[in-house]
């Protein structure tokens, strides 16, 4: 018989995947009953999945009446870009300095993100031809800041940054449903990436800035 651990490992899991596949929706109450019984996991494991994915702003706990999904506040979104802001900027700091004395994880990394720069520039051209390729580009979006992040080995950054994904590709899917939102994110991710390899700091301080600026206030447009 699994263990309590790894029911609740369980429930956490189908829940993520029910709340990615949009399965889940905004503004609706759910049942703890119900989902306990429609996972085939008793409520002790269920609630405290549920309590997990409340600590990571999934959700939010309603007493009594059950749950419902999380609805970003401008308090969420200014955290969100403000740790975004912090910890990107060191990070790629560090690997731009890095490449330039061509240290070979820095020049992998700078690879990685010059492929990803061309996806999205591959995948905005597909979205224009009217192709649904949005989640595609937000993925790449993300992967592209975490390969940022995670250059510089630091385990209490890559922990803070993953436990914000899915804030963080929230937050890209809502501010890509604004005119120019997608071409504008493929420049910029361009301006980044030239300032790390040219190791010109402040042409990068100026690139990310812009970059989680501008995002942010398409964001809090949507939240006020």
């Amino acid at each position: 018989m699994p263990s309590t651990t790894n029911l609740r490992q369980l429930a956490y899991d189908q829940i993520r995947q029910r709340i990615g596949s949009r399965n889940l929706k905004e503004g609706i109450v759910y049942s703890e009953h119900k989902l306990s019984a429609d996972i085939g996991v008793s409520r002790t494991p269920l609630h405290a999945a549920l309590q997990q994915l409340e600590s990571e702003g999934y959700i939010d706990i309603l007493p009594s009446r059950g749950f419902s999904l999380h609805e970003m506040t401008s308090a969420d979104v200014t955290e969100t870009f403000q740790m975004r802001a912090a910890i990107e900027l060191y990070c790629a700091l560090a690997l731009s300095h890095d490449a330039q004395a061509h240290d070979s994880k820095a020049l992998s990394t700078i690879k990685s993100l010059t492929k990803k720069t061309e996806e999205l520039m591959g995948l905005f051209a597909a979205i224009k031809k009217g192709e649904n390729r949005i989640k595609e580009f937000v993925d790449c979006d993300y992967d592209f800041h975490s390969a940022i992040v995670t250059y510089v080995d630091n385990s209490s950054f890559d922990t803070l940054f993953a436990a914000h994904k899915h804030k963080i590709e929230g937050l890209a899917r809502g501010s890509l449903t604004h005119p120019g939102r997608l071409a504008q994110t493929v420049r910029q991710h361009r301006s980044i990436l030239t300032a790390i390899e040219a190791n010109d700091k402040l042409a990068l301080f100026d690139a990310l800035q812009a970059h989680v600026e501008s995002a942010q206030l398409l964001n809090l447009q949507d939240v006020r």
